[in-house]
Formats: C-alpha cells, sequence, structure tokens
C-alpha cells in the first residue's frame, strides 16, 4: 500500500539524511535512534539488491537517472514512485530487520520519497542508497556547509589527535579510492598502540610531491590485528603491518589538501614530528596548536 502523505517539511536548498530521518521520527512517532536504523536497513535493501531491480538505478528525483552496479537504465523520466514500489516490496523484511511494523516501513517510505520527490530542482537532496544529487552548484554549497559544521565540532571539542601517514608509492591510495569510491576505513600502525583509542582524532597525511592533510576524522576502536590490502600494494612495499586502527574519515580534503609547503611555515606547526621526522613510523602525535593551524586553512583555503 502506498502512504500517500500532505504533511511533510517543506523543501529547501538542502534536503539531508538527517533531514528525512527527522521527518520519519516526527511522522511515525519513533525516536530519532530507531528512525536512523529504519534509514540505514531500507539503504541496506537499496544496496543489496541494486544488480537484480534495475529500478533501484533510479536516483527517485523527477528526470534524473544514473547507473547503479548491475545496469545502466537510458533516458527515461522516472520519479520517485519508480523506487518506491519495489522498496514496498521488501517491507516485510525492512520491518523485521527494524523491529518495527509493515506499516511504520511503509509509512515511512512513503514520507522520504514524497520530500525527495517534491524537494526544488535547484535544491542538494540526499536519495537514500546514493548520496547526494544536485547540480554542481547546489552540491558546492552543501559540500561547504558539511565541511564547515566539520570544522567547528572540531574545534569545540579538541581531544588527543594523531597523524596517520600514507606513503602512495607503497600503497596506491588513489587507486584504491577510484576503484571503491571510498576513504580508507582503517589504517595500518605500528607504535603507541597502548595510546591510541576510540574517540581520538586522525589527521590522514600523504606523502610525496604534494605532501599535506588529505582528510581528518575520528579513530573508531583501539588498534587490532590484521593484514594489509595487498590489491594496492606498490613496488615499493617492503614491509607487512600486522596492527591497524579502524577510523572514519569524515572530512574528505583530497580535492583540496592542506599542504605541507604551507604548514611548515607556520611556528604551530613546524616543530611537528611529522614535519622532523616524517620517516617515523605511525601514527605521529599532533599538538593541539598544530591541529588549529590545519583548520585555519580550511576556514580560509589558500589560493
Amino acid at each position: 500500500m502506498f502512504h500517500d502523505t500532505d504533511e511533510v517539511p517543506e523543501p529547501t536548498n538542502r534536503l539531508r539524511r538527517r533531514h528525512l530521518v527527522a521527518a520519519v521520527a516526527e511522522r511515525v512517532e519513533l525516536d530519532e535512534a530507531a528512525a536512523g536504523t529504519l534509514m540505514d536497513v531500507i539503504e541496506g535493501v537499496i544496496d543489496r539488491n541494486a544488480a537484480q531491480h534495475e529500478r533501484f538505478a533510479v536516483l527517485p528525483r523527477a528526470g534524473t537517472v544514473a547507473a547503479r552496479p548491475g545496469g545502466f537504465v537510458g533516458d527515461a523520466q522516472l520519479t520517485a514512485r519508480d523506487t518506491h514500489e519495489p522498496l514496498i516490496a521488501f517491507s516485510a523484511e525492512i520491518a523485521d530487520t527494524a523491529s518495527l511494523t509493515i506499516d511504520q516501513v511503509e509509512l515511512a517510505v512513503a514520507i522520504i520519497t514524497k520530500m525527495v520527490e517534491s524537494a526544488p530542482d535547484e535544491a542538494a537532496v540526499y536519495v537514500p542508497g546514493w548520496g547526494y544529487h544536485g547540480d554542481d552548484v547546489a552540491l558546492e554549497r552543501v559540500w561547504r556547509q558539511d565541511q564547515q559544521e566539520l570544522v567547528d565540532e572540531y574545534r569545540k571539542h579538541p581531544t588527543t589527535t594523531w597523524v596517520l601517514q600514507c606513503n602512495p608509492a607503497k600503497w596506491d591510495v588513489f587507486g584504491f579510492i577510484d576503484e571503491t569510491g571510498e576513504l580508507p576505513t582503517s589504517w595500518s600502525i605500528s607504535r603507541n598502540l597502548d595510546q591510541i583509542a576510540e574517540g581520538d582524532r586522525v589527521v590522514f597525511w600523504l606523502s610525496g610531491r604534494d605532501a599535506g592533510v588529505y582528510a581528518i576524522g575520528d579513530v573508531l576502536e583501539a588498534p587490532r590485528l590484521g593484514h594489509v590490502d595487498s590489491d594496492h600494494l606498490g613496488d615499493d612495499a617492503d614491509h607487512v603491518w600486522e596492527w591497524f586502527v579502524p577510523i572514519a574519515l569524515d572530512l574528505d580534503l583530497f580535492d583540496t589538501p592542506v599542504l605541507r609547503s604551507d604548514l611548515k611555515h607556520d611556528p604551530r606547526f613546524a616543530d611537528e614530528p611529522i614535519i622532523r621526522v616524517p620517516w617515523a613510523a605511525n601514527p605521529h602525535p599532533l599538538s593541539t596548536e598544530a591541529f588549529g593551524a590545519i583548520l585555519d586553512r580550511i576556514d580560509e583555503p589558500t589560493g
């Protein structure tokens, strides 16, 4: 059954995942955690079934189509309801996984569908199972807003910070990103194993000609034993790493890195271990002042 609802929030120039979750929480009468879990389950269903159900390949924006693994939908003019129908086929699975009723799931899907479908053409819209979509101006605006929110959050909540250095000659991080569409979710370390901890901050640093900060994130868990992704090992790799730390790199700076050539002239950063002894093993400690120097350059990008 398709639940039609006119009582959805007025669309703005930015429809984010959290807006969808908040609307579902309010209209389906769930707490935020339960609504977030429901969204996770819905997106999981979309991801798992994209190859089998061609209509999952369609972005739920009128007139918008795109490829997903498993097939390409051509120039059809399709709407959110084209994605809604196959999702409804999984209502029972979603309800069981999220510990909700089928009616709750179908109402949630209807709310999400209507919000995405009714967003203005000029808006940047979060499409469940796909991510943000919109024109270049809208997407740039969202990226800038998200970046600023993260920087503000980092400033408000200082914590222990580590530099995790990647040598692209030893491990092809660019190839990994091109193939997976994601930033690394763990990194090798060989010292300070008893000091780096969940909740610490990490600065992802690339060495080489354009050395510098390429992402910032957080430590998710204490270090653990693991195996390196050998598919992306470079010819110069001469070490088999054993200890890894799970990380979430939320602030992606690969298009606008904060370069070593700039940071080394800042007195807050010039004496940091990553500058003085860059050949030392991961992780490198980073002072609060040095981290502030990085954030200042994200706030006011140079060049």
